[in-house]
């Protein structure tokens, strides 16, 4: 397998980096940006920069990891040049497969879900999942070089990727929001900002150890799993004082704890009333 690569971002540098390593050839790397050409040839520790014709026309397989709003553009530059035989994946988690209107192209996605903020996270691609679609051939095809990559993956319908996108930015992107938002309450009650995660990393992990370990409904915690109106009702007031959207997002996040909630009877009815208040 012939691999050539669109795009030196932070994820397709990793992929490349374990290809490698995988001893697969991975024949060039194309990308408008030296800087980032530069950065992967570091991690990769030789030159791979190439023109995006010639790249396209010795690899079996293409991948673009540019982001989303790219990916239109080379399928635009490459459409033409793609020959037949050829299998092209993109590592979007929201886009469906098909990127170019060609027949005789086996085309898929391959998602990591993980979090790549810096170079330096390609360590961690190994122990991500990566959710595959396509036509048959290409998800077969990404089956056995993730296999051969030792990477963990599992196969996903392409019209139920808009959905899997949401669960994986609610589980990466919006808890970041949320401990953005848990930090400045912190800091509202007198703990430094820089020493808010040392405190509280370790609340965080077990949570997603007990999580893990138990599943979601066990791991549940708190005091709406109580039905402890009188702590419910002072952090309410509490977030009210604040102003914003504090309140609403405390009021939304507790129905859904109490959706998984064993609580039962009067206090269950007091408390949902509550919650949909203001």
């Amino acid at each position: 397998m012939r691999f050539g690569l669109i795009g030196a971002g932070r994820v397709g540098t990793a992929f490349a980096y374990w290809l490698q390593r995988a001893h697969y050839s991975v024949v060039g790397i194309c990308d408008t940006r030296a800087a980032a050409l530069s950065r992967a040839e570091k991690v990769l520790h030789r030159r791979v920069r190439m023109p995006l014709d010639r790249l396209v026309e010795m690899s079996a397989i293409l991948l673009v990891a540019t982001p989303d709003s790219v990916i239109p553009q080379i399928a635009r530059r490459i459409g033409k040049a793609v020959r037949s035989g050829t299998t092209v994946f993109h590592f979007s988690g929201a886009l469906g497969p098909r990127i170019l209107k060609r027949s005789g192209i086996s085309q898929g996605v391959i998602h990591p879900l993980a979090a790549f903020p810096d170079y330096q996270a390609y360590r961690k691609m190994k122990n991500c999942y990566f959710s595959v679609s396509g036509d048959p051939k290409a998800v077969h095809t990404a089956q056995r070089f993730l296999h051969g990559m030792g990477m963990k993956c599992f196969v996903l319908k392409s019209r139920d990727r808009r959905f899997y996108h949401l669960a994986s930015v609610f589980t990466s992107n919006l808890l970041v929001a949320l401990l953005a938002i848990a930090r400045q309450l912190g800091l509202r009650s007198g703990i430094d900002e820089k020493a808010f995660m040392t405190y509280f990393e370790p609340l965080l992990s077990g949570q997603v150890r007990d999580i893990r370990k138990r599943g979601l409904e066990k791991a549940l915690s708190g005091p709406v799993k109580r039905g402890d109106l009188k702590t419910i009702v002072a952090h309410r007031r509490a977030l009210r004082g604040l102003g914003g959207d504090y309140l609403k997002i405390y009021d939304l996040l507790s129905r859904e704890l109490l959706a998984l909630s064993p609580l039962r009877g009067r206090p269950r009815i007091l408390l949902e009333k509550m919650l949909h208040e203001d």
